[in-house]
């Protein structure tokens, strides 16, 4: 009993720790009553003794964070020489407290960070950040997520206007829980990373970085692009209403794009390359719509595979080369988009 009311009281653990340890020998030996007692001593205060002695050699640092871990509400400590994702912003990169990327949900759980100079190999980049509906209510999981989807893919283009020239990019978002919106909690990060391939630079690529032609250029395919970042989770052969839903966005998107190729002001030795350009993306998007309308899966692929004959790659690849923008991408991988 001693033993377990001293280990309590945390300052004397360690003459807890030696009556507990007497304790036990003498149960033991004399077969008495207390044995509960005496272990809970000894661990209790075996413990503290421990932690007491990484505090004073300076090896153990702990920071305070309000947050949770994922849905299970499990308070997490985060040694001082990293962060936690509550602390990231706009333009941070950092590598995720599980190290490389995937697609499991469950691996995102952990909420620490370590932030990271952006010209230094990193596996992710915060890109953007929204605040959600301030509602009573929690909204709930797919709720949020699918706020988040659209809304993440739509900001990306505002800080990567270029994205070919990163190759595939993976995005992802963290959001609040139900234990931190009950806290408050109302904002979404929005990063991005190569679940392959570490970063060695910053996405960030937008007006303040690219000249006024190169801006204009992809201000032009900016639908088209922006189509493509909403592409379907599930393909056509297990949800052909949304797939047929998307590729009417595509349709729409690619004709748009083609539109404001032809108006676009665009110096007069791309013109005309620029022309063919939205006659490619004119042609893609009627097979878009064919695909839009399709009765099956085999229908949807057919009309979706023909869109790869007007893709309009040659005639993107001169103009790229004449306005200075990299005609490869700076990371092995092809298309960009993807959310987790």
């Amino acid at each position: 009993m001693a033993s377990f009311v001293l280990a309590v009281l945390v300052v004397p653990a360690p003459l807890a720790l030696v009556l507990g340890v007497v304790a036990l020998a003498r149960i033991h030996r004399r077969n008495q009553r207390g044995l509960g007692l005496a272990v809970a001593g000894v661990a209790v205060s075996g413990v503290a003794v421990l932690v007491a002695g990484a505090l004073a050699s300076g090896l153990l640092h702990f920071s305070v964070w309000s947050g949770t871990s994922g849905e299970r509400g499990i308070p997490t400590a985060v040694p001082d020489r990293t962060v936690t994702v509550f602390d990231l912003t706009v333009g941070d990169c950092f590598d995720p407290g599980t190290g490389r990327l995937d697609k499991d949900h469950e691996s995102l759980r952990d909420i620490s960070a370590e932030r990271k100079a952006c010209d230094e190999p990193h596996v992710a980049e915060a890109y953007g950040s929204f605040e959600l509906p301030d509602r009573t209510r929690y909204p709930g999981f797919e709720e949020i997520s699918a706020i988040a989807r659209q809304r993440c893919a739509d900001l990306l283009l505002d800080y990567a206007m270029d994205p070919y020239a990163y190759g595939r990019l993976q995005t992802y978002f963290y959001q609040p829980d139900r234990s931190g919106w009950a806290r408050g909690a109302r904002s979404v990060l929005c990063w991005a990373g190569r679940p392959q391939e570490d970063l060695t630079a910053s996405l960030r690529n937008d007006a303040s970085v690219l000249t006024e032609e190169q801006v204009t250029y992809l201000t032009a395919l900016e639908p088209a692009h922006l189509a493509l970042l909403h592409a379907p989770r599930q393909s056509p052969a297990d949800d052909l209403p949304t797939a047929r839903e998307w590729a009417g966005r595509m349709a729409e998107a690619q004709a748009a794009s083609a539109t404001r190729l032809r108006q676009a002001d665009l110096p007069p030795e791309v013109r005309t390359t620029a022309a063919e350009l939205a006659a490619q993306l004119t042609a893609s998007s009627v097979h878009w719509e064919r695909a839009s309308h399709a009765e099956n899966a085999e229908g949807f692929a057919r009309h979706a595979r023909q869109t790869e004959k007007s893709s309009g790659e040659e005639q993107a690849v001169r103009i790229r080369t004449a306005l200075g923008l990299p005609t490869e991408p700076a990371h092995t991988g092809g298309s960009f988009g993807a959310d987790a």
